[in-house]
């Protein structure tokens, strides 16, 4: 039987397409003549092989990096009509500085799945699906103001003492317990008891990300999938929409067109994600 042809690729970022030293040198991998106006750095691996990379912004992580060779592969696999699509939790000032280092891609999600740009616009379809429960995307206002579900539960959150998040997030907002356990099993207690079922969550870098239940990563795939017309009619039940992802300290797996070609070094596993 043929291998199915891949026609579409959905990646995350950090540690997928992004890489940081916090999380490669634990591997023997390094960087060097990093050079933050021009935004470049080399990265050279425990082999000695080098590559040269875009240096982002600096985040809270560091110095983030994505190879030069990676664009590379993503613009071939769209010109032999694979598409591609990014999908993180990051938030709307970290996707939007990043943007003009990542490859290009047919569409861009973020805040765990409830901000969306598909061809370099917010998809207002998307964003009304999700209105009651987080209001506007772009509101100006701040958090402890907004009157939908997600702000009250985050204020109840910031009130009972937890680490809130809610810079730049407008769909979203992110919980850190800072690995303490009483504080962790406390915030899953708050989540089974007083969380609306209109709220969902899930972990992301350690940390707990809650949006609307409408929202979330996989609920973004699905409706870019469903959406997208070159990728109906719904594959069948043996086949998958590609998520590429790694772990922190590796790099994008092997994206495959009807060649293969490495994305970057060193390999990682690849999670196939069904939609149903």
């Amino acid at each position: 039987m043929d291998k199915p042809v891949i026609r579409a690729i959905f990646s995350d970022l950090d540690g997928t397409l992004i890489h940081f030293p916090i999380w490669f040198e634990k591997h023997g991998v390094s960087m060097s003549d990093a050079d933050h106006e021009k935004h470049s750095a080399i990265v050279t691996n425990a082999q000695g092989e080098s590559r040269r990379c875009r240096l982002l912004p600096k985040t809270t992580m560091g110095d983030g990096v994505v190879s030069d060779r990676t664009v590379e592969l993503v613009a071939q696999l769209r010109k032999a009509g694979v598409l591609f699509f990014i999908v993180t939790g990051a938030r709307k000032s970290t996707v939007l500085e990043r943007l003009p280092f990542l490859p290009d891609a047919d569409a861009v999600v973020g805040e765990s799945g409830s901000r969306m740009y598909v061809e370099g616009k917010l998809d207002e379809e998307w964003q009304q699906r999700l209105l009651p429960v987080c209001g506007p995307i772009d509101r100006a206002m701040d958090p402890e103001s907004r009157p939908e579900p997600l702000w009250k539960f985050c204020s109840l959150l910031k009130a009972r003492g937890f680490n809130v998040d809610t810079r730049s997030y407008f769909g979203c907002f992110r919980v850190d317990t800072k690995g303490d356990l009483e504080a962790e099993k406390s915030l899953r207690a708050l989540i089974s008891t007083e969380m609306p079922a209109e709220i969902n969550w899930a972990m992301n870098l350690a940390k707990f990300d809650f949006f609307p239940a409408g929202s979330g990563k996989q609920n973004a795939v699905a409706y870019l999938y469903a959406d997208t017309p070159r990728l109906t009619p719904p594959l069948g039940a043996s086949q998958f929409v590609n998520l590429c992802a790694g772990s922190h300290a590796h790099t994008v797996a092997q994206m495959r067109t009807q060649t293969q070609a490495a994305a970057f070094w060193p390999q990682t596993r690849g999670v196939r994600l069904p939609l149903r």
